[in-house]
């Protein structure tokens, strides 16, 4: 979604191209579209950027940024019950 969104602008005239390996324990997926990309540099909000030693440091970051929200928040309640489902099985 934030292919289509961010890069292509919802414009049906531009394309998003999704392409994916499996192998027996992972799946590799790419993601390309038409926007002008980033640079890891910006990512300070994303997980990935993560210092091992403060695995959940982005947390922080996006509520300082107003764009934090955890699982407990009501607007993720629905993504919280599909992960109890999943839990489950």
């Amino acid at each position: 979604m934030n292919a289509i969104e961010h890069g292509a602008h919802f414009k049906a005239t531009q394309h998003v191209a999704i392409s994916y390996v499996r192998a027996k324990h992972m799946v590799l997926c790419r993601v390309k579209d038409p926007g002008e990309g980033f640079s890891f540099e910006e990512l300070s909000h994303a997980a990935i950027m993560n210092p091992p030693s403060e695995p959940i440091r982005h947390e922080a970051i996006r509520e300082q940024q107003g764009s934090g929200r955890r699982l407990r928040d009501p607007g993720n309640a629905k993504h919280h019950r599909r992960a109890d489902l999943r839990r489950k099985r």
